[in-house]
């Protein structure tokens, strides 16, 4: 994620935090907090030559989930 799409999403990236991992009902994060973690992340992608694809306006996701079955609530 840009910065940008963090300060234009933070409330969004909050309400779905616990979508894939159950993190609590009192989760949140330090929008600033997020910020910085996630430039660590990408400077980090970069150091080891990692792709990194940055999100920074809406965005569609394709996913082959093959075999993977989720129990849905």
């Amino acid at each position: 994620m840009t910065e940008n799409y963090i300060n234009n999403n933070y409330n969004l990236i909050i309400e779905k935090a616990c979508i894939i991992e159950n993190r609590g009902a009192a989760f949140s994060i330090d929008k600033d907090f997020l910020i910085n973690e996630n430039k660590k992340y990408i400077e980090n992608c970069t150091k080891y030559n990692l792709p990194v694809k940055l999100i920074d306006d809406k965005y569609l996701i394709n996913v082959d989930l093959g075999n993977i079955l989720f129990k849905l609530k």
